[in-house]
């Protein structure tokens, strides 16, 4: 995977001349067509990987457009932007270090305004050493940074209300979360707040439907959230996974609930009904192979009373 600086007319709008609306007619490949427009609509910037997950498209087929793409003459030859390999050990800079970016860089100079205008306050010298780790070493650009740093800002007001800003340790955790994300390019820092405001949306949801409320959720709690939204259940199956639990530990237990939900999960369970079928399969009694007609009656007859006991 990677991200891709492509050659393509640039525009703020979403623009096919003419032509290459032509080209990409005569093809009749509709994922080719599907593929220039994001790239146009991206100023040329292909996060591969973002790109695939958007348009729904397998790796090899991907790879097939972009040189379908590249042979029509619609895109040029491809640039790629590689993820710098560095550790997330960022060293210490000194002030020196400091007072001769802000003199001879321009971009960290404007990056230093942005971000004391953006927090309200003027950065201390430990705040700017940081900031330049951030630049220089992880290598995000400086419009990434801004992105990044607007993106703490807003989540730090959303969960404590106006007044409060992330530190510089803050922005600095989030950078190195998004350099081994691969969100190295703005398009790919737009698309991936995106994806994270869903999310924060979907946990919202399920907070509400476990009676969570004033609070933010813990790291475990998110933690446990995350892993049951990727089982796909439904809200009347969290529900009454809820319900089961508080039922019988007296509160709600993450560990007890999340032994529920993944039983749940690994037998395909969509429904309240298709639980509650797999639960009354899971109480008869099966008849072993070889059984004669006699014995198989009793086994019926067992069950049957054990579903009647049961209903009382």
């Amino acid at each position: 995977m990677g991200v891709l600086k492509l050659k393509v007319p640039i525009s703020q709008d979403v623009l096919i001349p003419s032509h290459s609306a032509n080209l990409l007619l005569d093809g009749g490949d509709g994922n080719a067509a599907l593929l220039y427009i994001y790239i146009l609509a991206h100023s040329g910037e292909l996060d591969i990987s973002a790109a695939e997950k958007r348009l729904k498209m397998s790796a090899e087929e991907m790879s097939r457009v972009l040189s379908s793409l590249e042979a029509r003459g619609l895109i040029g030859k491809t640039e790629g932007i590689k993820v710098p390999e560095r550790s997330d050990a960022i060293p210490e800079y000194s002030s020196t270090d400091v007072a001769e970016h802000l003199g001879s860089d321009r971009d960290f100079k404007y990056l230093v305004e942005f971000c004391e205008e953006s927090l309200g306050k003027l950065l201390s010298t430990v705040d700017l050493q940081v900031l330049l780790g951030i630049y220089s070493w992880l290598g995000l650009p400086v419009d990434v940074i801004c992105v990044l740093v607007k993106s703490c800002i807003d989540d730090m007001r959303k969960r404590y209300g106006p007044g409060r800003v992330p530190t510089m340790r803050t922005v600095e955790k989030r950078a190195k979360a998004w350099v081994r994300a691969g969100v190295l390019t703005l398009g790919r820092a737009e698309e991936y707040l995106k994806e994270q405001e869903k999310l924060g949306r979907e946990k919202t949801r399920f907070a509400e439907l476990l009676r969570i409320s004033g609070r933010a959720l813990s790291p475990t709690e998110e933690k446990y959230i995350s892993e049951w939204m990727t089982f796909g259940l439904s809200d009347e199956l969290i529900e009454a996974a809820y319900d089961k639990t508080v039922v019988n530990t007296g509160s709600l237990k993450w560990s007890y609930m999340h032994r529920i939900l993944a039983s749940w999960s690994a037998l395909g369970a969509k429904t309240l009904s298709d639980v509650e079928s797999g639960d009354k399969k899971a109480g008869e009694v099966s008849a072993p192979q070889g059984a004669d007609e006699s014995a198989a009656m009793k086994l019926r007859e067992l069950n049957r009373k054990k579903r009647q006991g049961s209903a009382v």
